[in-house]
């Protein structure tokens, strides 16, 4: 027997030492590669600063010059890859391409950065230096112009580190563009040769969609994002979506864990949708508050999707893998809400025939939803404070307490600090819930948003309904954008839902559409100009797909000023 214990801590010592001995030689070889290619880097950069200015550039690219994108050495029996990237900055100090005057010759310096990265090692992160090189003489105007791309998610954030292809096989020398996003999603090519629907764009990135523009052929006559112009001395700005993709793999078998094959599938999922401004900053306030363990307080009209910007909240939260309980505390008896929140032990009250787990319990590690809050009785509204104070529940019935660990969101669409002057609502379990606050916009502030939804609801009845494929006409357009939805989202859903079932042709004109009119909320001047403003930007972005370009040209405005106006 200690034989076989001092065989075993051996054995455990000898492993100890295999382990520390092979990470310390991951260390040395990980050193050993960055300094080798820190040296290789540093060779190069040399080069490019000893290169004539005009020289220094990428063969057929922006700008050009006799440097290959990509190169590949061996130093020390290891092989590694090289890629250089020039780009054209432009300077602030004798103004820019957008300032007033513009600068009519805006490549002030170029910026050189070179990656290295051994691919046939673990590497994951590529060693990056940088140097600038700025020219000797005077500079003159320029001809070229200046192509900005944007690239952006379906919830209107900036994606980083997408990677952006341009190609321009009209110019003589043709142009081969490689880079990527910076933080703002932005890619800006100073001093590109000028050309007519002659650059094509492809933007990528890793476990994302991809975008690009199409040229115009039979087969497409007239594509969405055709291939972009560069006008001289001017700057071409042109945006590209792109989001997040996944999979999902299903299997079928049967009891003995055999494949079944020819199985009906049907898949169902939910996401907030949005493009709007006021959804674009919910959507960023969702994605920074998920995380933090508060409890937050939700308000918003009713019909606003306020339990659905809780379930995304849960699921982007570090509780995701844990239950979601929702409640509507208005829609449950005031005798019963009791017992359904916290439980009951058995024989607590008539009916009571056995021990029943509240949905606080039930909701243990993870997420509880409150909706209507503002509809809970005062005596129900001191247990859940002491609920949030002391992380604990107590069944009816019961004297003994249960620990419990749950994030609590709730929601109305009473305005609570009214409720509390009147006291119907406690001012201590407020405070407690408003943590954090969440305002949802209404329907009618999304004007960009309301076409969206309308298409997405009719894609997703038409085959619950056996309806078929339904195309809104211009004019069933324009009543569902002028249209205040009272009732929101839920009213847009009906609505679509009705008319799905009594259209019986394959267009939806607005005699199809059961809304009515109603008068408009009157306004300041200023106000209403810049509401006026926003909103007729919105429908026209509606209209067009939610296309920028297309959009800002039906306007007589640069993309830039829209950004603008969409953000006022």
């Amino acid at each position: 027997m200690e034989v076989l214990v001092a065989s075993g801590l051996f054995l455990l010592f000898a492993l100890g030492i295999y382990g520390a001995t092979t990470l310390v030689f991951k260390i040395v070889y990980s050193s050993r590669l960055r300094i080798l290619e820190t040296a290789l880097i540093s060779e190069q950069l040399e080069v490019v600063r000893n290169l004539p200015f005009d020289d220094v550039g990428i063969i057929n690219g922006v700008p050009a010059g006799v440097l290959p994108y990509t190169t590949t050495t061996v130093r020390n029996g290891v092989i590694f890859v090289l890629i250089t990237t020039v780009r054209n900055i432009d300077d602030p100090f004798d103004g820019t391409i957008t300032s007033t005057p513009a600068d009519v010759s805006p490549a002030d310096y170029k910026l050189v950065e070179i990656s290295a990265i051994c691919q046939s090692c673990t590497q994951i992160n590529p060693v990056i230096l940088s140097t600038r090189v700025a020219p000797k003489n005077l500079e003159g105007a320029s001809e070229n112009g200046a192509l900005f791309i944007h690239v952006f998610d379906v919830n209107g954030l900036n994606v980083a580190g997408a990677i952006v292809d341009v190609t321009n096989t009209a110019a003589n020398p043709f142009t081969i563009i490689n880079d990527t996003t910076d933080n703002a999603g932005m890619v800006q090519i100073i001093g590109a040769p000028t050309g007519t629907q002659s650059y094509h764009i492809r933007v990528s990135k890793s476990g994302y969609s991809s975008d690009y523009t199409v040229s115009s052929s039979a087969q497409v006559p007239n594509p969405v994002k055709p291939p972009s112009n560069v006008v001289s001395q001017a700057i071409t700005e042109i945006s590209f979506q792109i989001d997040q993709a996944g999979a999902l793999n299903f299997s079928t078998v049967n009891a003995n864990c055999a494949a079944v094959a020819s199985v009906p599938l049907s898949v169902h999922g939910e996401k907030i949708i949005g493009t709007s401004p006021a959804m674009q900053d919910l959507f960023q306030k969702i994605e920074r508050i998920a995380p933090l363990d508060l409890t937050i307080l939700i308000l918003g009209e009713t019909g606003t999707g306020k339990e659905m910007v809780a379930r995304e909240i849960h699921k982007r939260s570090l509780r995701g893998d844990k239950p979601f309980i929702a409640i509507n505390c208005g829609a449950i008896p005031e005798n019963l809400l009791e017992s359904i929140l916290f439980g009951h032990k058995k024989g607590a009250f008539t009916g009571a025939v056995a021990d029943k787990m509240g949905k606080f319990e039930a909701a243990h590690g993870g997420t509880i939803f409150l909706d209507e809050i503002a509809e809970m009785p005062l005596h129900l509204q001191v247990k859940l404070l002491r609920v949030l104070q002391e992380k604990v529940v107590e069944r009816v019935g019961d004297l003994k307490e249960q620990k419990t660990d749950v994030r609590v969101i709730a929601a109305t669409h009473q305005i609570l600090e009214e409720m509390i002057k009147k006291g119907v609502f406690r001012e201590d379990l407020y405070y407690r819930l408003n943590e954090i606050y969440l305002s949802i916009p209404p329907l009618r502030e999304r004007a960009g948003d309301i076409v969206l939804l309308a298409k997405h609801f009719i894609d997703k009845y038409k085959g619950i309904l056996g309806t078929g494929e339904k195309i809104l006409t211009e004019k069933s357009l324009e009543k569902i954008l002028n249209y205040p939805w009272p009732g929101n989202i839920r009213e847009l859903e009906n609505i679509i839902k009705r008319t799905l079932v009594f259209s019986n042709s394959e267009e939806i004109n607005e005699n199809h559409l059961d809304i009515g009119e109603s008068s408009p909320t009157l306004l300041p001047l200023k106000e209403a100009k810049e509401k006026f403003m926003r909103d007729y930007v919105q429908k026209v972005l509606a209209l067009q797909n939610g296309n920028k370009e297309k959009t800002s040209k039906i306007l007589g405005i640069s993309v830039r000023t829209l950004f603008r106006i969409e953000k006022a």
